[in-house]
This record gives structure tokens, C-alpha cells and sequence, in this order.
């Protein structure tokens, strides 16, 4: 309904004409009412559906939202220019699922959820920007010759995973089968930048091996050294250049 329509509505400024007729006369014109504004929302549902959008909903984590909708609307929502680390990234992605999640409970009249965020949804919002990543990289010509070097599979969430020879290995299942990542997304550079500060601004190794125990990025070390070289917490402890001591007289003889 347009503004100017909603003006001169009558059912809108009056409500509708059997309120003010007695008890049993409310029935019979009610039953029309709720007709007519069925047949409204079937209509408003119709013209919203064949409207062109920009982008579709984020709850991906919901089984009736395909995978593909959220591949095509994450970064739309969730811009990169807005999250310096990956921390934040992670927090708001986890907060605007819950929103989802809250707007739906309020459909079914139960209270919407006011906690602390919990592991449960970060990893969540985690793996929802993992499938994000892994679904543009499936197009690329080189896939196929990366699946085969790597034994890239996808385990019980549909996440890519690298295959190796450590399945017997006596460490976490994190470290036997890591994530893959590419290295040419916004998403790797934050992560990157996470583990370099989770070791204390150490060098190349000390962060590719922090990065390895749960992800494996595409060409890992050069694309860490390339991160740690811009930054400048790393610059300003590491030390200039060995300066020699100034050299005192020979002796006389």
C-alpha cells in the first residue's frame, strides 16, 4: 500500500466495520477481513519474490537456506573494509546469526537469546567463512591438480580438508587433516595476522607453524613472510643492522 493510499485507508484510521457491531456479528465479516488480508500477503509476497535483490539471507547454518544464497550475500553484509582482525570478524558474523536465530524465535513467541557468545557459535560463523572461501575456489582451473596433490576432501560439515599421511598420528584432528585456504583472500591475511600475534610477533617459522596446526594455506610460506614483512610491531623489536664497535689505537711498540 502506498503512502498516499494509506491516507484515505478507512480500514486503516477506522479498523474494520464489524468492530462496531455486536458479539455474534463479528464472525462472519471477520472471517472476510482475514481473507482479504491473507490474499494481500500472498500478493505482497508475490511482488517481493519477483523483485531483483542484492544479495540473499546469511544463516547458512540453517537447513533450509542453500549454500549457495550465503556464498553469494556473506560479503555483501559483511564488508572487509570494517574488521581489522579476525577476532572481530568472527564475533560480528556469530552476533548477526544470532539476530537471525532471534528474529525466528520471535515468531514462535520464545524469548530470543541475550547471552555471552559461546564456542558453539564462533565456530559456527567460522565454518560458514570457510565454506564461503572454499566455494570461488572450486571454479579455478588449478582445483583439480590441488585436490590431487593435497588429498583435499570434505568431512561431515562440508568443509575442504587436506588428506596427508598423519591419520595414525598421535596428534589432534585439527593437525591431521587442516583446513585449506586460499592465499589470495582478505579472510587468509587476517589469519595470518591472528596466529603472528598469538606467538608474540615471532618470525616466519614460528607462524607458519602456528597457521599449520589447524589451516593450510596455498603456498603458506611466502605468502606469511609477505604478512610479516608490513608489520610494524615486528619492525620495531627485531633491531636495526649489527653496528661494529668503534676500534680503539694500536699499541705502542
Amino acid at each position: 500500500m502506498l503512502p498516499s493510499e494509506l491516507s484515505q485507508s478507512k480500514l486503516w484510521w477506522n479498523g474494520p466495520d464489524f468492530l462496531a457491531r455486536n458479539d455474534p456479528e463479528w464472525s462472519k465479516d471477520g472471517e472476510e477481513i482475514i481473507s482479504i488480508n491473507d490474499e494481500a500477503r500472498i500478493q505482497s509476497e508475490r511482488e517481493v519474490k519477483s523483485k531483483p535483490t542484492s544479495g540473499a539471507s546469511l544463516s547458512c547454518a540453517n537447513d533450509n537456506v542453500t549454500e549457495k544464497q550465503t556464498l553469494l550475500s556473506l560479503e555483501n553484509i559483511l564488508l572487509k573494509e570494517r574488521y581489522s582482525t579476525l577476532c572481530k570478524l568472527l564475533r560480528v558474523t556469530s552476533y548477526v546469526l544470532r539476530f537471525i536465530a532471534d528474529l525466528r524465535t520471535k515468531v514462535s513467541g520464545t524469548e530470543p537469546n541475550l547471552s555471552r557468545l559461546s564456542l558453539e557459535e564462533i565456530t559456527e560463523a567460522k565454518h560458514i567463512w570457510y565454506k564461503h572461501i572454499q566455494g570461488a575456489i572450486q571454479t579455478s582451473k588449478s582445483f583439480k591438480q590441488v585436490q590431487a596433490s593435497l588429498g583435499l576432501f570434505k568431512d561431515n560439515c562440508g568443509i575442504w580438508k587436506c588428506g596427508g599421511r598423519l591419520s595414525n598420528a598421535n596428534i589432534e584432528l585439527s593437525a591431521k587433516h587442516p583446513v585449506f585456504l586460499p592465499n589470495d583472500h582478505w579472510f587468509s591475511t587476517l589469519l595470518v595476522e591472528e596466529c603472528h600475534r598469538r606467538v608474540m610477533h615471532n618470525g616466519v617459522r614460528e607462524t607458519l607453524c602456528e597457521i599449520r596446526s589447524k589451516h593450510w594455506i596455498a603456498k603458506g610460506r611466502q605468502f606469511v613472510k609477505k604478512i610479516i614483512a608490513k608489520c610494524t610491531t615486528s619492525k620495531r623489536y627485531e633491531g636495526g643492522t649489527y653496528q661494529i664497535p668503534p676500534q680503539s689505537s694500536l699499541p705502542d711498540f
